[in-house]
């Protein structure tokens, strides 16, 4: 006869989570979400442009994240494809690699019409994008 006393204690136990996600999500957390010296040398040094664009991508990124959002919703490929694509290219002006890969992984699902994925590609994109404003932020100051 099983001991339903000894199952229920194993079943409600205290977890400790997986190991290499706790370590993936370390490492990306203590990675910065962008290139802040790249990005200023891809645009000749002039740190008053380079804060210019950042300002202008925080202006925009509402508007460029809520049509994501919108499309995602509506099931639309082709408009989770071209969202998509205009978040990774503005994103990838700024040499961040976790939120320009995040943005490339939702275009690719909307370019295959893979929408059942999509919510969660975007949800990855928005955790990118909550690391890369406030540094953003940071260079217009």
């Amino acid at each position: 006869m099983a001991d339903w006393g000894a199952i229920a204690l194993f079943l409600w136990r205290p977890r400790t989570p997986d190991q290499e996600i706790v370590n993936r999500v370390a490492e990306q957390a203590a990675e910065p979400p962008f290139d802040a010296a790249a990005f200023v040398h891809r645009v000749g040094n002039d740190r008053a442009l380079a804060a210019a664009m950042a300002s202008l991508f925080l202006n925009e990124c509402p508007r460029l994240l809520g049509d994501a959002r919108r499309a995602v919703e509506a099931c639309d490929a082709q408009r989770i494809d071209q969202a998509a694509h205009a978040l990774k290219g503005s994103v990838s002006n700024f040499v961040a690699p976790a939120a320009t890969a995040a943005a490339g992984r939702l275009e690719q699902l909307g370019r295959a019409g893979e929408v059942a994925a999509a919510p969660d590609a975007l949800r990855a994109l928005e955790a990118e994008l909550d690391r890369l404003l406030p540094a953003l932020g940071e260079m217009t100051a």
